[in-house]
């Protein structure tokens, strides 16, 4: 079985890092990787996150994560510097970084291990989860709840508020 994981609001808790950048007067829709050298990535990362991934073979774990350009022309260097300043590189087999849409890469990670390996994806965005069920219907869907925000379930979409609660 892969795991293929969002990062933000998933393994990382983005709402927190944006109490902090509000608390220090930080801009949060302008962000540069030069950002990290004030800030701990480990410090945002979920209490499940590091345990999930620590028990699973780093060979079934692929992190997809999309940055939009609305934060700045060096969002995807900021994203990839808090990627890799989180202690997880040595924990997953690939890291991913696209530009909003994750349904691309998602068809290539599946047609990767064919149907014989269940892909198990999470995503905090009904939308992502959606889009992905749709182009890869053999793909198992979780929407990742991390706030008490109301989400209508679907019929192809498990809504989990942990990563305890996945196969």
């Amino acid at each position: 079985m892969k795991y293929i994981l969002d990062f933000d609001r998933t393994l990382f808790d983005t709402e927190l890092l944006y109490q902090r950048f509000a608390r220090d007067d930080v801009d949060k829709n302008v962000l540069v990787p030069a950002i990290w050298e004030s800030y701990q990535a480990r410090d945002f990362l979920y209490p499940d996150t590091v345990p999930f991934l620590t028990q699973h073979n780093p060979d079934d774990l692929i992190i997809l994560t999309a940055y939009g350009t609305k934060y700045g022309d060096q969002v995807c260097e900021y994203q990839q510097a808090k990627v890799e300043q989180a202690p997880i590189l040595d924990l997953v087999s690939q890291i991913h970084f696209v530009e909003h849409d994750k349904v691309t890469t998602m068809q290539t990670i599946a047609t990767t291990y064919g149907p014989s390996e269940p892909l198990v994806f999470v995503d905090d965005l009904l939308e992502h989860c959606l889009a992905v069920k749709a182009a890869v219907p053999d793909c198992q869907c979780y929407l990742i709840q991390r706030t008490s925000s109301p989400i209508t379930p679907t019929a192809d979409i498990t809504i989990i508020t942990d990563l305890t609660q996945l196969p």
